[in-house]
């Protein structure tokens, strides 16, 4: 039977621990990102970021910024601009459609029975500092309702 030296046992069981941990701490990060809502609750996501609506099975990924041509709040512009983000809906294993909404303009979308509403996009466009925004800081604000007859 070959012996090892401790040095390099000890070695070993490091390099196994410092991969288990962070095997741990990365299945805790995906599984963080999934928030729960309700129907007529408002909710928040950032860009990557999941909600579970219980109340309609169906999860919705906030994917990206489309565009942002937004006046900046400390300037006068002729335009107001607009703000168009994309979502993505998905039912139990089945990705079911991908959207876009914007403010202003098509705040709205109907989905499986339900219809989703972007109510903001943070932070807003400041002049001369935050003319872009990073995608990690745009934070959306939803609200998923029954569809009305």
């Amino acid at each position: 039977m070959l012996k090892l030296p401790l040095r390099i046992i000890l070695t070993i069981a490091l390099v196994i621990i410092t991969i288990a941990s962070i095997f741990i701490i990365f299945y805790l990060k995906v599984e963080s990102r999934i928030i729960t809502s309700t129907l007529g609750g408002e909710f928040q996501l950032k860009i990557g970021e999941k909600t579970l609506i219980k109340d309609a099975e169906v999860t919705v990924t906030f994917i990206r910024v489309i565009e942002d041509t937004r006046c900046p709040v400390n300037v006068y512009c002729f335009w107001a601009g607009r703000v168009v983000v994309e979502l993505s809906f998905r039912k139990k294993d089945r990705d079911m459609d991908r959207v876009n909404l914007s403010i202003p303009g098509d705040e709205e979308r109907e989905f499986n029975g339900y219809v989703i509403r972007l109510l903001r996009v943070e932070p807003q466009r400041e002049y001369p500092d935050k003319m872009e925004i990073p995608s990690s800081e745009y934070k959306i604000t939803l609200i998923t309702l029954r569809k009305t007859t």
